[in-house]
């Protein structure tokens, strides 16, 4: 529920003539437990209404793991999870979100419909089902741009945007304290990101850079000052925004002044007047994303940051009062040697050094290739490798002071670029890991089965020299002139 997109399309379409959206989540293990327990349906948080009794169930997911956990959702709330199984009479089966619009196949027999891209343009074609039969849906929604309908869309689809953010607002619905950012209201500032690191599926999904005016992010904002003073800016980078210190001299302005918080941020980006803005706000902690420990290999994935560039931005962030600093770190980048992994933890003690009156708090996550970027077909280590190469740099990283380490999952790393490389053989095993609960042994025989061996996940499937999502076109888009 904290997912902005959530929020976004919850108001949205419930602004749509003719439209009730509601929202259901996956319950906790001791809900799904009580759920099958008492034979009962998930069903929505608004009018408690079985999943299979709705007309269409949009499903929106932001990580390629939450497939794991789409079939059990859908079998709770009694509807087949495979598209081959149900009838007209079960709800339409609709997806969208990033990893959807990335690489739809893994998923693509659940679902009778999915959307490439940013919803906005297209939501008459929502509207537009409502005046049409059920079985019509299907066949209606193939001739609209931008929806992938197995066996009558031909490939490839192209990705749509909103062309001008001015009059959208992507902001938060619904405030609770009941989530991971409570009580916050969220407002996104822009949408895209001019940087282009290698890596990055949200800078290849999300062109052109679109900005919103100032003024579209400071009406919203003081309207939620009457409910909340929590405010949060999202965007891929908030440094980037072209009006920056004027935004923040504005929200400082404000009676009562807004506690802020933002998305991300630029090391080398001129972070004076942000940083002035957090600190007022009361925050403490501020986040950077060097990804690798040498410049070389920072510049060999587009990752334009000097470490001169990363010491002065802790400097201006340390000399406003924000001493609690997060480093995003990755490991098994193409080209990456034993030197790279070693200069993480000589970068973080030179930092140790030079700023002692900070805290540091070292994330170190494990590479995994995306579709569509320039690192898609890149090899990646086997996870018994990557485990032991996150295992040797955090147990380095842990002996400095005032160094905290969080480590990702070497495991569900392989698991994660199985999937997001992966083609519709994969859906099977996610039925059954998903409906079974299984765990990483049981889960890996099931996607060895499906023909996607997590022993050896380094390069991804090609069929007659194309990548399973060559079926969606990421099309090169012109950069909004939207006055700012």
């Amino acid at each position: 529920m904290s997912s902005l997109a959530v929020h976004t399309l919850y108001s949205l379409l419930n602004g749509l003539d003719e439209l009730s959206c509601q929202r259901a989540f996956l319950p906790s293990t001791e809900e799904t437990e009580r759920l099958n327990r008492h034979r009962q349906r998930l069903s929505s948080l608004e009018t408690d209404t079985p999943l299979d009794d709705f007309d269409l169930l949009a499903v929106t997911t932001s990580f390629e793991l939450d497939w794991l956990n789409l079939p059990l959702c859908l079998d709770l709330g009694g509807i087949p999870p495979r598209r081959s199984e149900r009838t007209d009479a079960h709800p339409f089966l609709l997806g969208g979100g990033p990893c959807f619009t990335a690489n739809p196949l893994p998923v693509l027999n659940l679902f009778d419909a999915i959307y490439i891209g940013e919803v906005e343009p297209r939501l008459p074609d929502l509207q537009a089902l409502t005046q049409l039969p059920r079985d019509q849906w299907a066949e209606y929604l193939s001739t609209r741009p931008g929806f992938f309908v197995p066996g009558m869309t031909r490939s490839p689809v192209q990705r749509q945007y909103a062309t001008m953010l001015d009059k959208i607002i992507t902001a938060t619905a619904i405030l609770t304290p009941h989530t991971e950012f409570a009580n916050s209201y969220l407002i996104e500032m822009s949408r895209g990101c001019r940087q282009g690191c290698s890596f990055c599926l949200a800078g290849q999904i999300y062109r052109p850079m679109r900005n919103r005016p100032m003024e579209a992010l400071l009406g919203p904002i003081q309207s939620a000052l009457a409910h909340t003073r929590r405010i949060g800016l999202v965007s891929a980078s908030v440094s980037d925004y072209p009006r920056l210190d004027q935004l923040c001299h504005a929200l400082m302005q404000m009676d009562p002044m807004p506690l802020v918080s933002v998305s991300s941020m630029r090391a080398d980006g001129d972070n004076r007047a942000l940083f002035e803005l957090l600190a007022a706000s009361g925050q403490q902690s501020v986040t950077f994303a060097p990804e690798t420990g040498t410049e070389t290999l920072r510049q060999s994935v587009c990752k334009r940051l000097s470490d001169e560039a990363l010491f002065q931005g802790i400097t201006d962030a340390s000399d406003a009062g924000l001493t609690s600093v997060k480093l995003y770190f990755l490991v098994g980048l193409p080209g990456e040697t034993e030197h790279d992994r070693a200069a993480i933890v000589s970068l973080v003690e030179h930092l140790t050094r030079d700023f002692p009156g900070c805290s540091f708090t070292i994330s170190i996550n494990p590479f995994v290739p995306k579709p569509h970027t320039a690192l898609q077909a890149a090899e990646v280590p086997d996870y018994r490798t990557m485990r032991q190469l996150l295992a040797t740099v955090s147990t380095a990283l842990r002996r400095l002071p005032r160094v905290q380490v969080r480590a990702g999952s070497a495991r569900w790393a392989a698991v994660q670029t199985a999937i997001s490389r992966g083609d519709e053989h994969l859906a099977s095993a996610l039925v059954a890991a998903s409906t079974k609960q299984v765990d990483f042994s049981q889960l890996r025989r099931l996607f060895a089965e499906a023909g996607s061996n997590l022993d050896q996940i380094g390069i991804p499937p090609i069929r007659d020299g194309q990548y399973p999502w060559d079926i969606i076109a990421m099309p090169t888009a012109p950069a909004s002139k939207a006055g700012l």
